[in-house]
């Protein structure tokens, strides 16, 4: 059985567009083509909530899954108190 390398392989569930394509460009920066599919309808207000996937090939799931943890483990320790974030214009 041989395995594709360019395989399409789903390694992350979002609930927002927004979400995703974060999850996207963080994949993106580390060198990782990422795609999300399903967008469409995640925004949808519908009785039946929708996901979208990130998809990446078979050859980068292992590097993506590392990128996303990571992602999630520098986010933790970001001390929000000491982060400006500015003032909003009205």
């Amino acid at each position: 059985m041989t395995t594709d390398n360019l395989q399409p392989v789903s390694i992350a569930t979002v609930w927002t567009e927004e979400h995703g394509a974060m999850l996207v460009s963080a994949l993106a920066s580390a060198g990782i083509e990422a795609h999300l599919v399903g967008q469409l309808t995640v925004g949808l207000r519908a009785e039946a909530p929708s996901a979208a996937e990130i998809l990446v090939h078979n050859k980068d799931v292992k590097d993506a899954i590392r990128t996303l943890d990571n992602l999630k483990k520098e986010s933790a320790e970001i001390q929000w108190d000491n982060v400006d974030l500015g003032t909003m214009e009205i």
